[in-house]
């Protein structure tokens, strides 16, 4: 198709998989071809910021708001799509620790040889938090591996890399390799609210606007929670 047929998403990693399934009935409604690139929702934010051109916009909500500040995101259409929890993985056919309570997390952790998350992610923050508030931050700092934000730990994981990695839970379903281990303990889980709003430069801001309503759908609902992730409507 034509440039002018596409709409262009940036979303963050825990949506890609969500988007991709749906996409296919979306673009035979519409005659639109998605075209979907994610990545970590700060170097998206930048991305933007700088110039990119983009039809829908799927990142935290404070970031949407600042774009809508901004006046790069249209205020009208905004919509809180879903949020995602942080889960524990490991490569498939590894040790699989128990990490059903906060002790159990804390012996998984000081267990694994390496443990690996990602820097400048929306999660890196809360995760470095919990470490210290278990009481582990020096002994974790020692053997952690880090990796660019983007939503890759769990692949990164499957090829041995780390034993034991720390990221959102749909991350960690969409990889074949990687075995998906727990949810983090719900005294210590932190969740990632992904937000959309359509660019006010979209050249197709209906068909956007489309896209977000076919995204909201309860028939879509279903899919969501296959790929680990939780509705906030």
């Amino acid at each position: 198709m034509a440039s002018a047929a596409e709409i262009k998403v940036l979303s963050s990693p825990p949506l890609r998989t969500v988007i991709e399934e749906l996409a296919p009935r979306f673009e035979r409604a519409t005659n639109y071809k998605l075209v979907i690139k994610t990545g970590a929702v700060k170097d998206l934010k930048q991305q933007i910021d700088a110039g990119t051109a983009f039809d829908v916009a799927i990142l935290t909500p404070s970031l949407i708001n600042a774009l809508v500040e901004d006046g790069k995101i249209a205020a009208a259409g905004l919509a809180s799509i879903a949020r995602s929890g942080l889960g524990v993985v490991v490569r498939a056919g590894g040790h699989c620790p128990d990490v059903d309570s906060v002790d159990a997390f804390k012996r998984a952790l000081l267990g694994a040889k390496s443990v690996m998350y990602a820097s400048g992610s929306a999660v890196m923050a809360h995760i470095e938090h919990t470490f210290a508030r278990l009481g582990i931050a020096d002994e974790i700092r020692a053997k952690s591996k880090m990796l660019a934000a983007g939503g890759y730990i769990a692949k990164a994981i499957a090829a041995g890399t780390a034993e034991l990695g720390l990221t959102t839970i749909p991350v960690i379903l969409e990889t074949r390799e990687a075995k998906f281990v727990g949810p983090f303990p719900p005294e210590l889980q932190f969740y990632v609210d992904l937000s959309g709003g359509v660019s006010t430069g979209s050249r197709q801001p209906d068909c956007a606007q489309a896209l977000i309503r076919h995204l909201m759908a309860a028939e879509a609902t279903q899919v969501f929670h296959a790929k680990g992730l939780e509705r906030t409507h």
